[in-house]
C-alpha cells in the first residue's frame, strides 16, 4: 500500500476527505519524527511503541572483496506492534494458512 492508497484508505474508513488526512499523516509523521530525534519514545494503546535503538559499531565483510569493513554505531528507529495488532495478524495469517492447504 502506497501513501495515496492509504490516505484513500483513512479517508473512507473515517468519513473524512482526503485533504484532511493528508494533512493529519504528514502532521503525525512530523511528531513522530521530532520524538525519536529528541532520543523519546512514543506509545500508542492498541498499535505499538515507536523507540530509537543504538547499534553498537562492528566489522563486517565486503562480500565481493572478503575484505573487513568497520560498520560505524549509530541510532536507528523501532517500532514495536502492541499485542492486539500482532494477535490480529497472527489469526488472519492462520485463516490464509487454512485456506491454501483446503486446495
Amino acid at each position: 500500500m502506497t501513501k495515496h492508497e492509504f490516505i484513500a484508505a483513512v479517508a473512507d474508513e473515517g468519513n473524512f476527505t482526503k485533504k484532511e488526512v493528508a494533512t493529519m499523516y504528514d502532521a503525525a509523521v512530523k511528531v513522530i519524527t521530532n520524538t525519536l530525534s529528541k532520543g523519546e519514545k512514543i506509545g500508542l494503546v492498541g498499535f505499538g511503541t515507536f523507540d530509537v535503538k543504538e547499534r553498537k559499531a562492528t566489522t563486517a565483510l565486503n562480500p565481493r572483496t572478503k575484505e573487513p569493513v568497520s560498520v560505524p554505531a549509530k541510532v536507528v528507529p523501532v517500532l514495536r506492534f502492541g499485542k492486539n495488532i500482532k494477535d490480529e495478524i497472527a489469526a488472519h495469517a492462520t485463516k490464509s494458512k487454512a485456506k491454501k492447504k483446503k486446495k
